[in-house]
């Protein structure tokens, strides 16, 4: 194995890491510290992205070194803005889905550190699952790998 692959394969590690974190901890990203956290994280990737893709050390096709970088930043921002747009219309913090998830049942984020944030909690204790959830989840989660998997896919139709 070349050094440029091991430089792209420790780059692009590093990138799916800063996305899997602020993901599987999704249900934290409501409290201000840890999104900060991975807002830091998200754009120093970014950067260190397009330092790599101006450069072209990694030596690869034109835009994946830049868009792969991004990935991070793209998720959290994308995260953020349905986050918003859920509180402004339901008045309340979206609650991440998961499969043991059904509508109408208790949030699991009530009974965990999910839910609490020093003295503040997440959700009011009458709040129950409901349909908007699950479609604020597939929005924050497959969004983003349609978004990213579209773009890769166009960027090698284009540098063909």
């Amino acid at each position: 194995m070349e050094l440029a692959e091991i430089a792209t394969y420790t780059a692009f590690g590093f990138a799916f890491l800063a996305t899997m974190y602020p993901m599987v901890f999704s249900g934290h990203l409501w409290k201000s510290q840890f999104f900060r956290r991975c807002l830091v994280i998200s754009v120093f990737i970014a950067l260190v992205g397009v330092i790599l893709e101006i450069s072209q050390v990694l030596g690869t096709w034109w835009g994946l070194t830049g868009v792969v970088m991004f990935i991070p930043i793209f998720y959290v921002g994308n995260f953020q803005f349905w986050r918003k747009i859920f509180l402004r219309y339901f008045g309340t913090e979206p609650y991440v889905t998961s499969s043991a998830s059904t509508v109408g049942s208790i949030p699991l984020d009530t009974f965990t550190s999910e839910g609490q944030d020093g003295e503040t909690r997440k959700f009011a204790k009458d709040r129950r699952v409901g349909s908007a959830d699950f479609l604020f989840s597939f929005a924050t989660h497959l969004i983003p790998a349609l978004s990213i998997g579209a773009a890769i896919y166009f960027l090698r139709e284009f540098n063909k």
